[in-house]
């Protein structure tokens, strides 16, 4: 899974949270448009095995910033064989078991 980050951190946290609790220990890659939630983002992902984060070294914007993350998913979720990715809007949280 991918989540697409700009501010926000603990709302990241909270999707890592439920994205375990609804689907376990699946791979997920954060992509974060705001360097300045860099640190903040990197103490949370590096709380949870598989939690990857992909920061972008400086803001590209609203629609920079998901196609960045579209992209870095497709990269990554070959790199890992993955047969199924999917990006998560910031503000889409799932909370349905197994979905």
């Amino acid at each position: 899974m991918v989540i697409g980050s700009f501010r926000w951190p603990e709302l990241v946290e909270l999707q890592v949270r439920t994205i375990r609790d609804t689907c376990g220990p699946v791979p997920i890659l954060v992509s974060n448009d705001d360097p300045d939630s860099y640190g903040r983002l990197e103490e949370i992902c590096g709380r949870f095995p598989g939690v990857t984060l992909d920061s972008n070294p400086e803001r590209i914007g609203h629609t920079g910033g998901d196609i960045a993350a579209f992209s870095k998913g497709v990269q990554w979720g070959a790199k890992l064989g993955l047969d199924c990715v999917v990006k998560l809007s910031q503000r889409l949280i799932v909370n349905r078991p197994r979905w």
